[in-house]
């Protein structure tokens, strides 16, 4: 890759500047590869690559023009756009040399892996041929080089498959890309070998390897690069050549490093295996012989197996008699020591089943309190009408299974209930007061639940926004509604606009006041990006009309048509 630049600043004439110096063995001089950064005359960025040549060129419109990333420390991939709104991919070549190059109206060249296929503007097939000269209908690739204006900055021109270039021309700035073929090595070893001519292996080949580093070598480049890798993760203050930072590791290193001696790896002492030994005899007792083993007596370490019973394990796993309990007495005094503990309240697992329905040790929390009655929300009327008394008043909860405060005070109307279920002169075992019970209980009460998650038709009637809601009814009449504490649970999803509000169900309705058609289509465009509805006047008359329109509609589910937000263009006038 080749740079040139006309009157580019003086910084970005000093990023190219090589270093030169004597190349080892050679009289002569190498190029170090630097960073390169050039910018426009005007201040803008037109090349910016690292020292291996990966980075980014701009038109002066400031848009991408060419974009080079890594693959590996040899290879890379090239990728040239249009200088337009559209970005149009003009030139892409891979480390493969697979890709294209060309215009939608032009001569295009594709490059694949096997072959390459040259057309024309009408998209005809001019010439095709084969990498490998040997293969089948192989045909023969241009004598010619094949030259592609791909705009008025990028310039193509393929000679074969290893010598393939792309020119970027803009305001002085000149940078070529070598978007050939780059491999590690063109020849083989046996090029470069020579036949033994004497000796016990006369006629072999002998490789040269004298410009190839040998193991002992490979080792130490490995060694010193795993060095390099420690100094970069773990740098000690050697490593730094900034003052202040180098002072303050080297103060934390002073006072750290006293550490490092105390660090010490366990190993086994003297004694491990008597003390191993008596551990395991500790846990594991050795049975007495009863007199009628048979066969070979085993042995500990060659030595005889003598019974081995600790004073606390004769207390645990022996009667008064002296006799071993059986695996049942073991269990059952473990459980008496060691009881399971009951479970106190509902538990919930990670599959969304509760602890009622699963079975787990200690056995399932018992409910406490009564049952809630669940009656549908489309049979409610008939539910009022048919099972309720006239001076009875209903309560009906209306709860949410999903909602933790509907739980809650699911299990409070659980125990209300329970009271109302017990006969007026047993009174005692309740926890309430025994006033409140009273009150309960000669009164006329009936509690019933009715579950929101069935229909949204329920919420709708009775415009429920929140849980849990208690709706009270006498004599088949709407009495009372009250949450009693609730909170506000979405049931309607979200927008889908990400910069609005979490709270909103919809984009809110907009009035869009736009005279020039230009500007209405850019109004439009944004608004159908953040997903809004809105509705189009021309001026301000037309947006009195949409306002006198909008307040003589009629209102649904409660909520009035109005709308939100109101987009002024600066051309209307200002009586408006």
């Amino acid at each position: 890759m080749s740079h040139q630049v006309g009157s580019a600043p003086p910084d970005a004439l000093e990023s190219l500047v090589t270093k030169t110096g004597p190349a080892k063995g050679t009289g002569g001089s190498h190029d170090v590869v630097r960073d390169v950064d050039i910018k426009y005359p005007t201040g803008d960025q037109a090349v910016l690559l690292d020292d291996i040549g990966c980075g980014f060129c701009y038109y002066e419109s400031g848009r991408v023009a060419v974009c080079v990333s890594k693959v590996n420390a040899l290879q890379k991939r090239y990728y040239f756009y249009a200088n337009n709104r559209s970005k149009v991919l003009l030139c892409s070549i891979d480390e493969h040399v697979v890709g294209m190059a060309g215009r939608p109206d032009g001569t295009k060249l594709v490059l694949t892996k096997d072959s390459a296929i040259l057309s024309n503007a009408t998209n005809d097939i001019v010439k095709t041929w084969r990498w490998n000269p040997n293969a089948q209908n192989a045909g023969t690739p241009p004598s010619d080089p094949i030259v592609i204006q791909l705009n008025e900055s990028l310039t193509f021109k393929f000679v074969d498959r290893k010598h393939i270039a792309v020119k970027f021309v803009s305001v002085g700035v000149s940078v070529v890309f070598e978007c050939g073929e780059r491999l590690k090595r063109d020849d083989t070893y046996l090029q470069h070998s020579t036949k033994i001519q004497h000796g016990a292996q006369r006629g072999k080949l002998l490789v040269d390897t004298a410009h190839q580093p040998n193991l002992i070598q490979r080792q130490k480049q490995i060694e010193v690069a795993a060095l390099e890798k420690r100094s970069k993760q773990h740098p000690r203050s050697t490593d730094l050549t900034h003052s202040d930072i180098k002072q303050v590791v080297t103060a934390l290193e002073h006072k750290f490093d006293d550490y490092q001696g105390l660090h010490v790896t366990p190993y086994c002492t003297g004694s491990w295996l008597q003390d191993a030994q008596s551990q395991t005899l500790a846990d594991l007792p050795v049975l007495p012989k009863t007199g009628f083993e048979v066969g070979k007596a085993p042995t500990l370490f060659g030595r005889e197996m003598h019974p081995h019973a600790p004073s606390h394990l004769v207390s645990t796993l022996q009667d008064k008699d002296g006799k071993w309990l059986s695996s049942l007495d073991i269990r059952t005094r473990l459980e008496r020591a060691s009881p399971v503990l009951p479970r106190t309240a509902v538990l919930c697992n990670a599959s969304g089943r509760y602890s009622v329905d699963i079975q787990i040790p200690g056995g399932s929390a018992q409910p406490e309190g009564t049952k809630l009655e669940v009656v549908s929300g489309h049979q409610l009327d008939d539910f009022l009408k048919d099972d309720c008394a006239t001076d009875q008043l209903v309560v009906v909860a209306c709860l949410r299974e999903d909602d933790l405060s509907s739980r809650k005070a699911e299990k409070v109307l659980q125990l209300v209930a329970t009271i109302l279920a017990h006969p007026q002169e047993d009174l005692s075992p309740h926890a309430l007061p025994q006033a409140i019970v009273a009150g309960i209980v000669n009164a006329k009460y009936r509690l019933v639940k009715v579950d929101l998650a069935e229909s949204r038709e329920f919420a709708k009637r009775f415009s429920i926004h929140a849980t849990p809601t208690f709706l009270m009814f006498f004599e088949g009449k709407l009495v009372g509604v009250t949450s009693l504490g609730g909170h506000a649970v979405r049931i309607a999803p979200t927008t889908r606009n990400v910069n609005l509000t979490s709270k909103m169900d919809h984009p809110p309705r907009t009035l869009l006041v736009q005279r020039g058609a230009k500007q209405q289509v850019l109004s439009e465009k944004t608004l159908r990006k953040e997903l809004f509805a809105w509705d189009l006047a021309l001026g301000a008359e037309e947006a009195f009309q949409r306002l006198s329109k909008l307040n003589k509609a009629t209102q649904g589910h409660g909520v009035p048509p109005c709308y939100n937000l109101l987009l002024l263009c600066d051309d209307v006038s200002r009586s408006w």
